[in-house]
C-alpha cells in the first residue's frame, strides 16, 4: 500500500506527540495496522522523525563514549568537581556506587590502596553478600595514615559488604630480591597470592609521580629511586608497579622488590576498575590506559577532556 508523505507525518505526530497506539492510528486513518507498523519503523530513515538525545550538563555521555572508543574500555564514568579538595570523595562515592551495581554473591574482589580507595571503602553501603572475599593486592607500609593502608581498606570493604578479608601480611617494598623471595616462600603469603590470581574483579587507584604523591610522602620511594624513576620516564604506578608514559613497566630494580600482584596477573582479572582523577593524575592515567591495565575507568571530566584531546 502506497502512503503519501503527509500521511506519514500524521502517523508520526499521532505516534510520538499524541501517544496513540499503532492500532488506534490504523483505525483512525483506515489503513492496515501492518502498514502503520512499517511506516513507524522507517520514520527516521525517511527523514520525518529526528531522534535527539537531550542530556543534562553533567551527564557527559558523549565524552565518556569517546574515551571508551579511544582506549577500548568497557565503560568510563566521569565526575565533575568545583573544588580539588572534593575529588577523592566524589570519585570514591561514584566508585562505590558503581562497584555495588556490579557486585554479586560468590565473588572475589582485589583491592589496592591510597586516598581514593580509602574514600571508596568508606562510601560503600553496608550490605551482606554471600561468599564474597576481599583480597589485599599489595603489601602495606607503616609510614602511611591507617585509613589509606591496603590492609585497612581491604578490612573495611569486607566488613561493609559482609565478606571475608584476605590480608597480605608483608611490606609493599623490601630492600632486595632475596628478602622478597623469603616473604614469598611463606605459606600464608603464597595463599594470598593464589587468592589474587583467582579474583573476579579488582578496584585500584592510580598513583602519580611527584613529590606531592602519597608514594613519596609515605616513603615508599627514596629520593634516589624517585629521581631514577623520573629519569626513566616513569609517570605513575598501579599496585606499586611503576610504568612509563607509554604504559610499559619501567626497567628499574624497585619493580623486583615489590610484594604484590604482578601487572600481567592484574590484567588477567576479568574486570579491573581504575579510580583516579584531577589534573595532576593526567599523565599517570594516560600511561595506565596505554598499558591496557584497566577495563573500566572512573575519573574526572578535566582529565577525560585531555585524554581525548579536547580543551579543558
Amino acid at each position: 500500500m502506497n502512503v503519501n508523505k503527509k500521511t506519514k507525518v500524521k502517523i508520526a505526530r499521532y505516534y510520538y506527540h499524541e501517544g496513540f497506539t499503532q492500532t488506534k492510528i490504523a483505525e483512525k486513518l483506515s489503513i492496515p495496522r501492518q502498514t502503520v507498523n512499517k511506516i513507524v519503523k522507517n520514520l527516521v530513515d525517511d527523514g520525518i522523525v529526528r531522534i535527539e538525545i537531550i542530556e543534562g550538563p553533567y551527564f557527559n555521555t558523549e565524552l565518556e563514549n569517546k574515551l571508551e572508543k579511544k582506549y577500548k574500555l568497557k565503560q568510563v564514568i566521569l565526575v565533575d568537581y568545583d573544588d580539588p579538595e572534593e575529588i577523592n570523595n566524589l570519585l570514591g562515592k561514584k566508585g562505590a556506587n558503581f562497584f555495588e551495581s556490579l557486585l554479586n554473591s560468590n565473588t572475589k574482589v582485589g583491592l589496592s590502596w591510597g586516598n581514593t580507595l580509602s574514600s571508596f571503602a568508606s562510601n560503600l553501603t553496608k550490605k551482606n553478600y554471600k561468599d564474597v572475599t576481599v583480597v589485599q593486592l599489595v603489601g602495606g607500609s607503616n609510614n602511611l595514615d591507617n585509613s589509606i593502608k591496603a590492609d585497612e581498606i581491604t578490612r573495611i570493604t569486607a566488613e561493609k559488604i559482609g565478606g571475608n578479608s584476605c590480608l597480605l601480611y608483608a611490606p609493599s617494598h623490601v630492600q632486595n630480591k632475596k628478602t622478597k623471595e623469603a616473604f614469598l616462600s611463606e605459606e600464608n603469603i603464597e595463599n594470598v597470592f593464589n587468592e589474587m590470581n583467582d579474583c573476579d574483579m579488582a578496584v585500584v587507584g592510580i598513583g602519580e609521580m611527584s613529590e606531592n604523591a602519597t608514594l613519596f610522602k609515605g616513603k615508599y620511594l627514596s629520593k634516589g629511586h624517585y629521581e631514577e624513576l623520573l629519569a626513566a620516564d616513569c609517570v605513575g604506578d598501579i599496585c606499586s608497579r611503576y610504568f612509563d608514559s607509554e604504559g610499559k613497566i619501567v626497567n628499574h630494580p624497585i619493580n623486583n622488590t615489590v610484594i604484590g600482584i604482578d601487572i600481567e596477573k592484574l590484567k588477567d582479572i576479568p574486570v579491573v576498575i581504575g579510580i583516579a582523577g584531577g589534573e595532576n593524575k593526567h599523565k599517570a592515567i594516560s600511561g595506565a590506559l596505554k598499558g591496557n591495565f584497566l577495563d573500566i575507568l572512573i575519573t574526572t571530566t578535566d582529565v577525560a577532556k585531555k585524554l581525548v584531546g579536547e580543551e579543558v
